[in-house]
C-alpha cells in the first residue's frame, strides 16, 4: 500500500492546488470574504479600504509571483515523485512477470 502513497499524495496536491486556483480567482470567493475590489483592498457598504501602501504594491506583486512559483515548483516535484514511483512499480511487475514466464518455460523443457 505505501506504493501508491506518492501517486494519491501527487493528484491530490493537483486536485487542492486547482480548487485553490479557482476559489482564489473566483469573484464569488472575493465577495464572500469581502473583498469586491480585489485581494488587497477591502470594500464594503460604507466604502473601500485600502490594506497596502502606495510603495508596497511592486513589493506584493514580487510576493504573489514567489508564492505562485513556489507552488508550480511543488507541483512538478510531487508529480515527477510520483511518475518515477509508477514507472518503478511498472518495472518491478515487469521483472516479477518475467521470472514467471522463465520459470514455466524451464520447467515444461525439463518436463
Amino acid at each position: 500500500m505505501s506504493d501508491w502513497t506518492n501517486l494519491v499524495s501527487a493528484l491530490l496536491h493537483i486536485v487542492g492546488y486547482t480548487l485553490f486556483w479557482f476559489g482564489v480567482t473566483s469573484s464569488e470567493w472575493r465577495s464572500e470574504i469581502g473583498y469586491s475590489y480585489g485581494l488587497w483592498a477591502r470594500c464594503d457598504d460604507t466604502g473601500c479600504i485600502s490594506l497596502i501602501y502606495e510603495n508596497t504594491a511592486g513589493y506584493l506583486l514580487l510576493v504573489q509571483c514567489g508564492i505562485a512559483g513556489s507552488f508550480v515548483l511543488l507541483t512538478v516535484s510531487v508529480v515527477g515523485v510520483a511518475v518515477g514511483e509508477l514507472i518503478r512499480l511498472c518495472k518491478v511487475k515487469q521483472r516479477h512477470a518475467t521470472r514467471a514466464n522463465y520459470v514455466i518455460c524451464i520447467s515444461a523443457a525439463s518436463g
